[in-house]
């Protein structure tokens, strides 16, 4: 694509984190490199980088080098996604809340908390067993592993926990980019290994 990609709407800003050159275009490296930039190990980096690439590419128009085509990014809704994102690309807020409503531990407001049993269990209320099952799994664990805001002890054992407000901003488009510049400005983020261009 030429020129710059200025995404639109809610879930193409979401993902335009994932192409820096903001081309529309999401290729392999970019999406690895913009991984490991949240602080996710090597091997779990290529693991997600592949899964991602592998099940979302044959929905948007299969291509050899699996990129995805950030406007076309509504057709990469899978089997046990959140619901989240509508099929116009924006937030659904009702359903946003419904995920809270299900995890009412420290109420509905801002600072509200889900944990990533949490937001799985929601993730599979229509879908029980497919890859999407397992996509959702993966999903839900890399949020919380570069977002999540504390722990808190459920069912006597301590898990991660993230807020109501934090993953707003996640669905927003605006949480990873900030956690990756955070991990820069306090040099947390180790070289780039191999990412092949």
């Amino acid at each position: 694509m030429a020129g710059t990609f200025a995404p639109l709407t809610a879930l193409q800003r979401h993902v335009a984190y994932f192409d820096p050159g903001r081309t529309g275009v999401i290729t392999i490296p970019n999406t690895a490199r913009a991984i490991s930039d949240l602080g996710v190990s090597w091997g779990l980096t290529w693991f997600l980088t592949l899964l991602i690439h592998a099940a979302l590419a044959p929905r948007m128009g299969f291509n050899w080098r699996l990129r995805l085509a950030i406007p076309r990014i509504d057709e990469g809704v899978h089997a046990g996604d959140t619901g989240i994102f509508g099929g116009d690309g924006e937030i659904r807020h009702h359903v946003f809340e419904e995920l809270f409503a299900k995890a009412t531990r420290a109420g509905l407001g801002p600072e509200a908390t889900v944990t990533h049993d949490d937001l799985w269990k929601f993730m599979l209320r229509d879908e029980k067993k497919s890859i999407g099952a397992y996509f959702s799994w993966a999903e839900a664990k890399l949020l919380l592993a570069v977002a999540k805001t504390g722990s808190e002890e459920v069912g006597g054992e301590l898990v991660d926990v993230i807020t109501k407000r934090r993953l707003l901003q996640f669905y927003e488009g605006r949480l990873l980019s900030s956690v990756a510049r955070w991990r820069r400005v306090h040099g947390l983020n180790a070289p780039n290994r191999s990412h092949a261009r």
